[in-house]
């Protein structure tokens, strides 16, 4: 959203709505959400909307559809205020569904990045019909996993594959040499195994175990917030591994400073079914960065295997944490910087608008997106 900004589109993103016990769990990162709607202004172009607290317990249908009449009632009034007359809306929650109809517009676009229904906790039969409502009543739909495609083309024929991508520029500042690593890692004893992204049910947190056993010297550093979906005896049992470090939540842009530290980076997931439509931010960060990368087996990064260091079993992983350790370099940097270049946001934009101006076409719609990439 902020590459539309930056071309001249006014733009209003508008946050998802959490609850008052997720700003407890992890303050920093919803210090910006009240009791009240804000608006926030980034550039002369971008303004971001922030929702007031959400009501607990939104997987049963009633307080859902509170929170998300609450959520209609800010868009609806800054939309008019701010003068966004026939927008393209851009969503990705199925809980949309319960709203957009209501609000004015030229086309809807559903990006959808995850399988939602099987994310745990959630009204799985309840968000089924609800994406199933959103799906049908869009413009256009994306999909971030091949996995996803099938599924969701039952329900509208407009859908494409958009994996997803990286700021490329932001994490080429891990390949810098002014760049400097973060304190929190420059006095840990090396080799550091990293890994970044919020900590959930799904982490393989058994693997993770086995890969600090395994490299007791090692320091092994998790960055990013956790999940209220983590039991707190997985989390107690984790604190207690001393060569584990749990971070917590950084600012995106001190990402790559933890990420230059790190001498392998790795992606540790469960095979279930979440984890199988998805498509790894993460793993592409770690290459922008030209970092050897070592991931569990997944359907949606086996595109990428001439680059990362895929794993079938515990023990493979293991081992193939040694071999990525002990690679040299042999132009793989290079290699790998290349390949995140295919998935940088300013390419894969490109290709969601070539679906998005047909769409717009059809509504005698346009919409000014700067030049194209070559």
């Amino acid at each position: 959203m902020s590459m539309l900004a930056e071309r001249g589109n006014r733009v209003l993103y508008v946050d998802p709505m959490v609850s008052p016990a997720a700003k407890l769990r992890c303050s920093p990162f919803f210090s910006h959400v009240s009791l009240r709607c804000r608006l926030h202004n980034i550039t002369r172009t971008l303004r971001v909307l922030t929702a007031p607290f959400g009501v607990p317990l939104s997987r049963y249908p009633s307080f859902c559809w509170l929170n998300q009449a609450i959520l209609f009632r800010c868009i609806k009034y800054w939309q008019e205020r701010l003068r966004f007359v026939n927008p393209i809306l851009w969503v990705y929650e199925p809980r949309a569904a319960l709203f957009v109809d209501r609000l004015p517009r030229k086309v809807l676009v559903y990006d959808c990045v995850d399988e939602h229904k099987a994310y745990p906790g959630v009204n799985k039969n309840y968000i089924e019909r609800l994406e199933q409502e959103l799906l049908r009543a869009s413009d256009v739909v994306f999909v971030t996993a091949e996995g996803l495609l099938e599924s969701k083309k039952q329900h509208n024929p407009n859908v494409f594959f958009l994996p997803n991508g990286v700021d490329t520029e932001i994490f080429r500042r891990a390949l810098k040499e002014e760049t400097e690593v973060a304190r929190e890692t420059e006095a840990l004893p090396r080799p550091i195994l990293g890994f970044v992204g919020s900590i959930h049910s799904w982490m393989d947190f058994d693997l993770l175990f086995r890969v600090a056993t395994a490299n007791s010297e090692a320091s092994i550093v998790l960055v990013g917030p956790i999940g209220r979906d983590v039991s707190p005896a997985q989390i107690r049992k984790t604190r207690t591994i001393k060569n584990i470090h749990l971070l917590g939540y950084k600012k995106a842009e001190l990402i790559p400073h933890y990420v230059k530290s790190f001498d392998v980076c790795l992606n540790l997931f469960k095979s279930i079914e979440l984890t199988r439509s998805v498509n790894p931010i993460k793993i592409y960060e770690y290459l922008a960065a030209g970092k050897p990368t070592v991931s569990v087996d997944m359907p949606e990064i086996r595109r990428l295997a001439e680059v990362i260091y895929i794993a079938h079993s515990p023990s493979e992983f293991l081992a193939k944490v040694q071999t990525a350790l002990h690679e040299g370099d042999n132009g793989k940097r290079k290699r790998r910087i290349q390949k995140a270049n295919e998935y940088s946001w300013s390419v894969l934009l490109e290709k969601a608008w070539r679906c998005v101006e047909i769409a717009l076409r059809n509504e005698n719609a346009e919409l000014k997106l700067g030049p194209r990439v070559k």
